[in-house]
């Protein structure tokens, strides 16, 4: 009896192993698909962030068109949306850069 049950017990051990290395596939295609490219659109997030300067012109997230006049720290950037109006903003609010500041 007890040579029975090892066995049994030796076949659910393997039981377990094949179905991990079947689920296995399924993990790297997800990583592949979905979590290695939203890894990478980050990283070039936060490039842009921290890139974005005095003179580049930017669409913020509420879909502001405005330039960049100056900043303030690491988190606050001061953008002209029109003649003689000035605003602050969080510098995560800065959705894309529609044209960098030209070259010198």
């Amino acid at each position: 009896m007890h040579a029975a049950s090892m066995a049994l017990l030796a076949a659910n051990g393997s039981g377990f192993l094949l179905q991990f290395l079947t689920l296995l596939p399924v993990f790297l295609v997800m990583y592949f698909l979905i979590i290695r490219p939203q890894m990478k659109r980050q990283k070039q997030r936060e490039a842009l962030l921290k890139q974005v300067g005095k003179g580049d012109r930017i669409v913020t997230n509420g879909g502001l068109y405005g330039t960049i006049v100056s900043t303030r720290g690491d988190d606050v950037i001061i953008v002209q949306i029109a003649e003689n109006v000035r605003v602050e903003m969080a510098r995560p609010s800065v959705a894309s850069i529609v044209q960098p500041k030209p070259e010198a």
